[in-house]
């Protein structure tokens, strides 16, 4: 993959520049210290109303999570800012991927699975260069998963990593590949000007486009809704929107 250029370093808030810079000199540093101070305090909770189920995961659990992620990717052959596809409706997993590339140095690439028609998908997969993929079975039509994933595996190059949240055939078990996964003590992870995701715009007019958002284009984003919401340590936000959404992506 040919080397991508550094992005213009400039950032305009309400027609003001900003001289945000990203806290620590790399994504797994920050996360570290976060995790040093609160381990247990919740990350994150993923409620399921229709299965009247709960699912919660502290600091410590989710850093786990996304590292153990990041050097399975890493181990299956990806290296710093290559690609990989995530397909799968809101789970606690879109949020690992994201971070997962992060502390891993790589860049996720969500795509919508309920909306996105095939052809759709393989565009995204292609255009982007994904050299991996992680789906669930969250498809509201019954057999569109199995039709679709023949496809989008083809589309990958060969031999590359395909892993299923949901316990399926066709796929590498998630959890299963991350339970094996060792843990290198050294992960290269996201620096400021690092490419960490890819947003396809809605393409109204021709193929869509991939928006790459840089670790501090997203964490200014980030900073700049938390001061406006006046948000704490002690709040909780409150998310409804497809995780695949740059809105709820940042």
């Amino acid at each position: 993959m040919p080397a991508i250029p550094r992005l213009v370093d400039a950032l305009v808030k309400n027609g003001e520049p900003t001289d945000y810079a990203f806290p620590s000199p790399d994504f797994g540093t920050f996360f570290a210290q976060i995790v040093a101070r609160e381990p247990d305090k919740t990350a994150c909770v993923l409620l399921d109303v229709d299965a009247g189920t709960r699912r919660e995961l502290s600091y410590a659990e989710l850093h786990g999570r996304a590292r153990r992620l990041a050097a399975l990717l890493r181990a299956r052959g990806l290296t710093d800012g290559e690609r990989f596809c995530i397909g799968m409706g809101n789970r606690l997993e879109t949020l690992e991927g994201y971070l997962a590339a992060q502390l891993g140095r790589l860049v996720a690439v969500p795509f919508d699975l309920e909306k996105d028609p095939i052809d759709r998908k393989l565009y995204k997969l292609k255009d982007s260069g994904a050299k991996a993929l992680i789906v669930a079975d969250d498809y509201k039509e019954e057999g569109r998963f199995e039709e679709e994933m023949a496809e989008l595996t083809a589309a990958l190059p060969h031999n590359a990593p395909v892993l299923s949240v949901t316990p399926e055939p066709l796929a590498e078990h998630y959890e299963e590949a991350l339970r094996m996964q060792d843990i290198p003590n050294e992960l290269p992870s996201a620096r400021e000007h690092d490419p960490i995701l890819v947003i396809y715009t809605s393409g109204t007019t021709g193929h869509p486009k991939g928006a790459v958002q840089t670790l501090k284009n997203v964490y200014a984003n980030a900073a700049g809704i938390a001061r406006w919401q006046q948000m704490t340590p002690d709040d909780r936000f409150f998310m409804v929107l497809p995780i695949h959404h740059i809105n709820s992506s940042v």
